[in-house]
């Protein structure tokens, strides 16, 4: 029986199964872009 089926017959699945493939996985990061606000864009034209 596969993973699928212990899970539905409620099977004991064993603990660390599938951790090899997290741990050979790459994980990026990055900057999600900030967008000007209208907040923002009152506080530039006060500045000035």
């Amino acid at each position: 029986m596969g993973l699928k089926e212990n899970v539905i017959v409620g099977q004991p699945i064993p603990a660390g199964t599938g951790l090899k493939a997290f741990l050979e996985s790459e994980i990026s990061v990055f900057e999600l872009p900030t967008f000007p606000t209208e907040e923002s864009q009152s506080e530039e034209s006060a500045a000035s």
